[in-house]
């Protein structure tokens, strides 16, 4: 099962920690980003993921073989845009390089952010940046803006970097899946009803 950082897929870690996978074939793998994820369950390297529904409907569309099996968790502000200073509102993104990791959550987040002020994409420069480059991108001045979420967005609040849109603006949009691919359905359904369980 493939997971990147993110508060809401920890309880699969502390299932683990507290020995409740105990006798289950299964191993947690901590990856980069979502994109690593979904690449994993595209060539079947990865029986399980954590992802957020958006990505989830984009592999479904694509025609991987993916059900939803969990609902993880629903954002309501863990997923944000901050800025730099000098950047006072939304409306000052114009013409501004704005890093986001390129999933649809990331996208989404933006278009939202954006919509609010009736910017649009090409009012900005986008800068692709997944997860695991957010911190560097941001701390080399390489972003004016970036779109991310927890643990990142934590460490930028301690910075300083004020947040100038959330996931709380949008209740009930983002939301985190545990998805997995029909063949480990199809031999692992026990197993699979264990680890939900735990």
């Amino acid at each position: 099962m493939g997971t990147n950082t993110w508060t809401g897929y920890e309880p699969l870690y502390l299932a683990r920690d507290l020995g409740l996978h105990e006798g289950l074939p299964l191993r947690l793998v901590e990856l980069g980003s979502t994109t690593q994820s979904m690449d994993g369950l595209r060539t079947g390297r990865l029986d399980m993921a954590g992802l957020t529904l958006d990505e989830a409907l984009t592999l479904v569309q694509e025609g991987i073989p993916i059900k939803v099996i969990w609902v993880l968790d629903i954002s309501q502000g863990a997923d944000a845009l901050v800025a730099r200073y000098g950047v006072a509102g939304l409306a000052d993104l114009r013409g501004r390089k704005v890093g986001v990791e390129q999933t649809a959550v990331g996208a989404y987040m933006l278009n939202a952010a954006l919509a609010k002020t009736g910017l649009r994409t090409t009012d900005i420069t986008v800068v692709p940046l997944p997860l695991d480059e957010h911190l560097t991108a941001w701390r080399e001045s390489r972003v004016d803006a970036l779109v991310t979420f927890d643990p990142v967005l934590q460490v930028l609040r301690g910075e300083g970097a004020p947040v100038l849109f959330d996931s709380s603006a949008i209740p009930g949009e983002i939301v985190d899946v545990l998805v997995a691919r029909t063949d480990a359905l199809d031999c692992c359904t026990q197993r699979i009803s264990q680890l939900l369980a735990a």
